[in-house]
C-alpha cells in the first residue's frame, strides 16, 4: 500500500509525462473497422469518439480517485462508485452508437438486394 508521499510522487509524475497527452491524441482517431467511407457518418463517428475518449478519461480519473488512500469518507467513496457506474453505461452507449452507421449501411444493402430479387421474380412472372 502507498503512503501519501509515494502516491503524490506517482500522481505528479503521470501528470507531467508527455506520453500520457500523446496517447490521448492517438486514441482520438476512429477505429478503421468502424469507418463507413461516408464523410457525414465518419464525422458523426469522430464526434462520438471524442465523447467516448472523454468518458474513458473521466472514468480512469475517478478510479484513480477511488484508489487514493486519502479518500476515507464513505459518502464520497459511494458517490465516486456511482459515477463510475454511470460512466460505464455512458461508454457502452457510445460504443453502441458508434456501431450503428455500419449496421444501418449493412441493413440497407440487404434490403436493396432483397428488393432486386423481388423485382427480378416479378419480371420473370410477368414475362
Amino acid at each position: 500500500m502507498f503512503d501519501r508521499n509515494e502516491y503524490e510522487a506517482l500522481s505528479s509524475k503521470k501528470k507531467d509525462d508527455p506520453r500520457a497527452q500523446l496517447m490521448g491524441m492517438e486514441r482520438a482517431a476512429v477505429a478503421a473497422s468502424l469507418l463507413t467511407g461516408d464523410a457525414a457518418w465518419d464525422q458523426y463517428l469522430s464526434y462520438l469518439q471524442n465523447a467516448l475518449n472523454m468518458a474513458v478519461t473521466a472514468r480512469n480519473a475517478t478510479m484513480a480517485q477511488l484508489c487514493d488512500p486519502r479518500l476515507v469518507n464513505t459518502d464520497e467513496i459511494s458517490a465516486r462508485r456511482i459515477f463510475v457506474i454511470r460512466l460505464d453505461e455512458q461508454i457502452r452507449s457510445l460504443q453502441w452508437a458508434m456501431a450503428l452507421p455500419l449496421e444501418i449501411k449493412r441493413i440497407g444493402s440487404v434490403a436493396a438486394e432483397r428488393l432486386k430479387a423481388i423485382e427480378l421474380t416479378e419480371d420473370e412472372q410477368a414475362a
